[in-house]
């Protein structure tokens, strides 16, 4: 079973690779300052390092936060593993990113209620976040793109036209840093929980696949988010790199899980509101899949900790009988 829980546990992180490199490279791949080898190179690398630096904090409220730590044990962890990579993989089949954070927690959500052990206190903290940090994205992007955007694009085009490209990609960087001090917590969490691995080891094991997930998974997130919603140059990828990734690392260094895909994508949406350039359907689709998923993700997992209650039940039931049977 613990096999099984690793073998999971990295099936995962590649899903979350696949949906991660959107918000971290998906203005960059659009603007055509990145092709998708090195993005996913890069991705990688610095996913680790934020994972290693800063994650912990949000590993240990996957772990204890939103429900009894107990309940986490192999059997239910191995549950909450499908019950999540397969959503995630549905998700990426569909070329939209979604939400890794959310998914996870609505699955952690369905094992408590399973085994009634939530701790709904922490989502009075968590709810308002998941809505003010994206909100707050969208306005932040939306005002730098009708007032300060026209003025950088003449200052930058004019003196510091060849140094953008660098700098657009170190800001991706950046976004990728952010995504490992929150999102790498979701696999790292649980399998911390039902001790199986330690921090620093589940985050070297783990983290490298997310670079994996995004070569193998991200081209049709890339294509969707960084083509399809708006038209990217490089000064406004590097804006939303930069506003994106500073509120996911806000987020971080409190300990909260968070999810960068709809902070990117509100970015963007800002953005493209402010030129007056944005695709309804594909944004449209995104909405309905961040809804989705993670309530098939809560449905899944409550199902399967049920199903495994009631074969356990059963098991004890049996033996029982063939007790009373030996007795008489």
């Amino acid at each position: 079973m613990v096999i099984a829980i690793l073998l999971l546990a990295i099936f995962f992180a590649i899903t979350m690779g696949g949906s991660g490199i959107t918000p971290s490279f998906a203005a960059e791949y659009g603007s055509g300052a990145i092709s998708r080898k090195w993005a996913s190179v890069l991705f990688g690398c610095f996913v680790i390092l934020g994972a290693y630096l800063i994650g912990w904090r949000v590993s240990k409220t996957i772990a204890k936060g939103f429900i009894d730590p107990i309940i986490l044990n192999t059997p239910n962890v191995l549950i909450l593993f499908v019950a999540v990579s397969t959503g995630l993989l549905i998700s990426n089949l569909m070329h939209i990113p979604p939400s890794t954070s959310q998914t996870t927690i609505f699955g952690l959500v369905g094992l408590g209620l399973a085994n009634t052990g939530v701790k709904w206190g922490i989502f009075y903290k968590v709810m308002p976040l998941w809505l003010l940090l994206p909100f707050s994205a969208l306005i932040i992007t939306f005002l730098i793109g009708k007032f300060a955007y026209p003025k950088l694009v003449k200052l930058l085009d004019k003196k510091f036209h060849k140094s953008v490209k660098f700098w657009d990609i170190l800001t991706s960087c950046y976004t990728a840093f952010s995504i490992g001090s929150n999102n790498v917590a979701n696999a790292a969490g649980p399998l911390i929980a039902c001790a199986i691995l330690t921090n620093n080891k589940a985050v070297f094991l783990l983290a490298p696949f997310f670079g994996i997930g995004g070569y193998l998974l991200g081209l049709g997130n890339l294509n969707s988010v960084g083509k399809k919603i708006t038209d990217l140059d490089l000064i406004s990828a590097a804006i939303i790199s930069l506003v994106t990734g500073t509120l996911l690392i806000s987020a971080s260094l409190i300990g909260l899980p968070q999810s960068l895909v709809q902070l990117n994508a509100f970015a963007i949406f800002g953005f493209s509101l402010s030129i007056g350039k944005i695709c309804k359907k594909t944004t449209r689709k995104a909405f309905i899949l961040w809804a989705i998923i993670p309530l098939y993700s809560f449905c899944v997992a409550y199902l399967l900790s049920r199903v495994y209650q009631a074969v356990q039940g059963q098991d004890l039931v049996n033996a029982s009988l063939q007790y009373l049977t030996r007795l008489s």
